[in-house]
């Protein structure tokens, strides 16, 4: 009859816990949870403080400069590039981390069931040299060539990164400042035409009113009563449409400088600042030259070269044999050493056969690699190149066309006098002096559409160019001393000659 073996009562225990962690663990699998409402509700009151928390209140008409200013602090695009550089910046320096050496150090306990006896051929007595129950510990340092080479590449492509998240970051600047000044003008516009629509529009329905009144008296030819009434209703709707066009510049240049959508935002506007035409005399050459040092996206590409060619090294350097040194202090309390803590230094050479295999592969991966990066920065030098020229004339017909409508404008205003001294005389319609002054509304309208495209059109150049406005550190400074050097910079900016330096 066969016996059954004993069941230690020690092992069997550690096994039932086991058994018991694992069910106890199964049990607690993360499971999905649905958003709450009350949670929606928390995160909004949070997110909302948050989104206008660093403001500046807006209690006074805003310059141009100003606008820039505020969306330079508070804009928060602006925040989350400014946020991912120091990011970049931060993993440049965990990356160097790893080029230092490993410092181990460990300890344990370890006990066992029964003794650790053995026998030999010349004895059959059991001995033992192990405790059943002892504390192991150990220092050591480890110092690997290959991982140090291989780290050393990784923190040069970090910090090239680090450059890219920088670039980035004065590009977006230079849109946002692109952006601020072509919905300055836009919002400009509605404001000083907004008191002239809603005058000329009073005038429209009093007219319109009053020829519905004349039709169903039969004072007039029926058909001359429904003709005046279509060509009222044209003109109202030519006004309607560009205030709708207008006001929405508004409600866009408060989402620019981070104020909330239903603010009261009143600008004031320079003196001369609606015919003045920006003295912009760079020559192409110069531009072209400026360009390729200074675009942000050629900028990038190069960068992004450099990255290239560091992989290419650091794929060399993953094919060399690995050499790595161990200096270490070690501790273990079994009571049969005679020394319980002992030093340990050595030094190991490894490589992988496989590499004889691979590497060529991996060779010709980086190389590649490279080759993409340098036909990538070909690309983006003539895209740069025809941007640049695009931009140009899109600058030089942009000011032409304001310059026509200013012109236009000055003749419509001339004809809205004229019509209104002869409906003082009595010798005009109602119906004149509303179409006068709607053309009037409209040539000005366009005027300083026309006028917004036309800093637009400078903003794209100069972005393109990839000049900065050199505004320093805007959130080491205040919102007026930023705002002054800010109007500065615009002033030399709009020359093209001596403007403020490029970013290097």
């Amino acid at each position: 009859m066969m016996s059954l073996p004993i069941v230690n009562s020690r092992r069997f225990t550690n096994l039932v816990m086991l058994l018991g962690s694992a069910w106890l663990f199964s049990g607690c699998a993360v499971r999905p949870h649905p958003l709450e409402t009350t949670e929606l509700q928390q995160q909004l009151q949070l997110d909302r403080e948050a989104m206008f928390a660093r403001n500046d209140k807006a209690d006074h008409p805003l310059t141009l400069p100003e606008a820039i200013a505020r969306a330079m602090r508070f804009n928060l695009e602006q925040r989350v590039k400014e946020l991912e550089e120091l990011q970049a910046k931060k993993q440049i320096s965990v990356s160097s981390l790893d080029m230092f050496p490993k410092l181990f150090a460990s300890g344990g306990y370890t006990s066992r069931s029964n003794e650790g006896a053995s026998t030999s051929k010349s004895s059959l007595v059991p001995s033992s040299s192990l405790d059943r129950d002892r504390n192991t510990g150990d220092l050591t340092f480890s110092w690997n060539i290959l991982d140090l080479g291989v780290s050393y590449f990784n923190a040069r492509q970090e910090a090239n990164r680090f450059l890219i998240a920088r670039e980035r970051q004065r590009k977006v600047v230079r849109q946002l400042v692109q952006e601020v000044r072509g919905k300055f003008w836009r919002a400009a516009a509605a404001q000083q035409l907004r008191q002239d629509i809603q005058d000329t529009l009073k005038q429209a329905d009093n007219a319109l009113q009053n020829a519905r009144q004349s039709e169903k008296e039969a004072v007039r030819n029926p058909m001359e009563a429904l003709q005046y009434q279509q060509s009222l209703f044209d003109q109202i709707s030519q006004l309607e449409v560009i205030a709708q066009e207008l006001e929405t510049a508004r409600v866009e240049l408060a989402s620019i400088v981070n104020l909330p959508p239903g603010a009261q935002l009143a600008l004031e506007l320079p003196k001369d600042g609606q015919n003045r035409v920006p003295t912009w005399s760079m020559p192409m050459e110069r531009m072209e030259e400026t360009a390729f040092l200074f675009n942000a996206d050629l900028r990038e590409s190069v960068l992004q070269t450099r990255i290239a060619v560091t992989e290419t090294h650091k794929a060399v350097a993953k094919l060399l044999p690995g050499v790595s040194f161990n200096l270490g202090t070690q501790y273990d309390s079994n009571s049969y050493l005679v020394e319980h803590a002992w030093q340990e230094a050595g030094a190991r050479v490894s490589f992988n056969i496989f590499n004889l295999l691979t590497g060529p592969s991996q060779l010709s991966l980086a190389h590649s690699g490279l080759d993409v990066a340098n036909a990538r920065r070909l690309a983006v030098r003539m895209a740069v190149l025809t941007q640049l020229h695009l931009a140009n004339h899109q600058f030089a017909f942009a000011k032409h066309n304001f310059q026509r409508l200013t012109m236009r404008h000055d003749v419509s205003q001339r004809i809205r006098q004229q019509t209104a001294n002869r409906q003082q005389q009595d010798a005009g319609s109602i119906l004149d002096l509303v179409t006068a002054q709607t053309r009037e509304i409209v040539d000005r309208g366009r005027t300083y559409l026309a006028l917004a495209e036309m800093h637009n059109a400078l903003g794209r150049l100069q972005a393109t160019l990839g000049l900065d406005m050199d505004p320093g550190d805007p959130s080491r400074m205040d919102l007026p001393a930023l705002t002054a050097r800010i109007a500065s910079s615009l002033e030399l900016l709009s020359t093209g000659e001596g403007g403020a330096k490029a970013a290097p």
